[in-house]
């Protein structure tokens, strides 16, 4: 007897590559969020040393001119933090949407296991209880065989 398949196996196949791929993507973001994370840290480090320099500079004796310099260099930095602020807003948005893409896959590659696994264990029944059958008529031939040979001797 032929071993029947599961009809959905490709479907099965896809939803298993589907999960694999939205995983691959989430964790692509994630490294993309930790490497924003950490360009902003180093930008806010970088200004902290700069403020520092300045305050040293300031007691040191700036001009008016180089006061408005570093007034206007602070004010760039702190517009590049906040659009840092906002692209890493973006990426985790970005980030919780996938999530949910993930789980989504997740759940309906878990559905198609529950529909495999009940199809193979269906069909493992089904092999045995053949089987099973086969072997009882076997049996049963045997016994009229040889009781059919006792009763003609």
């Amino acid at each position: 007897m032929a071993r029947r398949r599961f009809r959905l196996q490709a479907v099965w196949r896809i939803r298993n590559l589907l999960e694999d791929m939205r995983k691959r993507e989430w964790g692509v973001i994630q490294t993309r969020l930790a490497s924003e994370e950490r360009e902003r840290r180093e930008m806010l480090d970088t200004m902290e040393q700069h403020r520092r320099d300045f305050d040293a500079a300031l007691r040191a004796g700036l001009t008016g001119r180089d006061v408005r310099l570093v007034a206007d260099y602070v004010t760039a930095q702190r517009s590049r933090v906040r659009a840092a602020d906002q692209q890493i807003a973006g990426t985790r948005r970005r980030l919780e949407a996938k999530l949910v893409e993930v789980l989504m896959a997740t759940r309906e590659r878990k559905a198609m296991d529950i529909v495999r696994q009940r199809f193979i264990a269906r069909r493992d029944y089904e092999e045995r209880h053949e089987e099973d059958k086969t072997l009882t008529e076997m049996a049963l031939n045997r016994y009229v065989r040889k009781q059919g040979e006792e009763s003609n001797p």
